[in-house]
């Protein structure tokens, strides 16, 4: 398997971030035809959709994004952003601002990707309440204003152009999370 990554480009924050989450209910009525759901998976599938603008001059971009459709990627839960306190050089565990409430840094721990000024990579982590475990340990400078994101396995489904200008076009990506075969929660 092979991993993508296409977030080198700017996201259109303006048009938002949707991610969803698919517990692959079951609808019963109870003895007062009440609804009622139960949940047939203990971790949810997500989903997530988001736009990014291309620079016309950049053709080369788009074709290697049309070249990611349908294949695994590690893919950014924008919505889920952890800021950096940690500063110096080989840090192998990131201070934090209060993580315990996100759902899926905390629930399915993973990859991160981390980015600095001018740099970015991609660790395994260990999250606690207020801090994150990293291996292999960062080798760049940390200067304490890092921004991290989860990361989940997901494959681009679809890709579609919202807007066309002179000088940029606007994309919407839509990723599917990535399960394999025999492993679903």
């Amino acid at each position: 398997m092979e991993i993508y990554q296409i977030f080198n480009q700017t996201p259109d924050w303006s048009g938002g971030i949707q991610l969803r989450y698919s517990y692959l209910t079951t609808l019963t009525a109870s003895q007062r035809y009440l609804e009622q759901r139960k949940a047939m998976r203990d971790i949810p599938l997500r989903s997530e959709s988001f736009s990014i603008y291309l620079d016309l001059k950049a053709p080369e971009i788009f074709n290697y994004i049309i070249a990611c459709l349908q294949k695994v990627m590690l893919v950014p839960i924008f919505s889920e952003v952890i800021k950096n306190f940690t500063t110096g050089v080989d840090a192998t565990t990131l201070l934090t601002n209060d993580i315990s409430k996100y759902f899926n840094i905390q629930t399915m721990p993973a990859n991160v990707l981390i980015v600095g000024a001018g740099w970015q990579e991609v660790r395994w982590c260990v999250p606690g309440p207020s801090s994150i475990d990293v291996t292999p340990k960062i080798d760049q400078e940390l200067l304490g204003n890092e921004i991290i994101y989860p990361l989940i396995l997901a494959k681009l489904n679809s890709l579609s152009k919202t807007f066309e200008s002179e000088k940029r076009d606007t994309y919407k990506l839509e990723f599917d999370e990535f399960v394999e075969e025999g492993i679903l929660p």
